[in-house]
This record gives C-alpha cells, sequence and structure tokens, in this order.
C-alpha cells in the first residue's frame, strides 16, 4: 500500500515538473519527465506480466503433458493481457503528448493538467481540441493521431506473428 503511494507521489511529482519544464520552454525535458512517469505506472504490471511468461515459458512441458488445452489457453491469457497492456501504455502516451502540445501552444500548465488526467482518448480530445485552432497546432494533432494509430498497427501486428 506504501509502495503505491509512493509510485503515485512519483507520477504526481513528474507531472508537476513537467508542466514547470512546460511553462519555461523546456519541452524536450518535458517529455522525458513524462516519458519517465509512464514508464513508473506502467512498471508493476509489466514486471507481472513478465513473470507470468516466465513462469510460463518454464513450464510449459509439463503443462501441455497435464493439459494441453489450458496449457494453450493460459498461452493465449497471456498474450492477451500483453496486448491489453500495450494499448494502455500507448493511450497513456498519446494522452501525455497530447497534453504536452497544448501546454506548447498555450503556455497555460492548467489546460496540459487538464489533459493529463484525462481518463482515456476521446476525453482528452474533447479537452484538447479548443486549444488547438492553429493550423499549425492541427496539423501537429493529426500527425500525433497517425503516429499512434501507426504504433498501434505495428503492436498488432508484431503481436499477431508472434502469436502465430
Amino acid at each position: 500500500m506504501q509502495i503505491a503511494r509512493l509510485r503515485e507521489n512519483s507520477i504526481k511529482a513528474l507531472q508537476l515538473s513537467a508542466e514547470g519544464y512546460l511553462l519555461s520552454g523546456e519541452v524536450s525535458r518535458a517529455e522525458v519527465a513524462i516519458n519517465r512517469a509512464i514508464e513508473i505506472e506502467f512498471e508493476p504490471r509489466e514486471t507481472e506480466l513478465k513473470l507470468l511468461e516466465q513462469l510460463y515459458t518454464f513450464n510449459k512441458d509439463a503443462l501441455e503433458r497435464v493439459d494441453k488445452k489450458r496449457a494453450d489457453a493460459l498461452a493465449v491469457t497471456i498474450a492477451d493481457r500483453n496486448r491489453i497492456l500495450d494499448k494502455q501504455k500507448n493511450d497513456k502516451s498519446f494522452i501525455q503528448d497530447l497534453g504536452l502540445k497544448v501546454g506548447q501552444f498555450t503556455q497555460d500548465s492548467t489546460k496540459a493538467q487538464e489533459i493529463f488526467n484525462a481518463t482515456n482518448i476521446q476525453e482528452a480530445i474533447t479537452k484538447a481540441a479548443p486549444y488547438l485552432q492553429d493550423p499549425k497546432a492541427k496539423q501537429d494533432f493529426l500527425n500525433s493521431q497517425l503516429e499512434f494509430k501507426l504504433k498501434l498497427s505495428c503492436t498488432q501486428f508484431f503481436q499477431s506473428i508472434n502469436n502465430s
């Protein structure tokens, strides 16, 4: 419980430092802080999944001898959990990038914070839309959406190859 609070506090501190960097015009440092916050947020689940994958790999032969269907179902479940985690991480990264862009264009950290606190992509887009009216901002927004879709497609493609 205490570790979870420390993790939450670290994430919030990194978000606040990113806002400070945005206000001072240091966008690259803000990006680094946001990326680290995302790593910290997803680290426990990634570690858990890696452990499950290692346990499955280590015990795969024994599991398949006992019950092949259950072993295959377990492999599918682990792959699915990996896919879901990757999607959540990509979504969070997109939301944070969108918040950084709004912070860059508006120089207002409260607007960026509203977007950072969005729980899903649609909410973040809805909150960011009024601040992305500049043609360059609109193009950056579309580029980030396309980049997100490309990352998602690549992730799904590689997972389908791994599952084959």
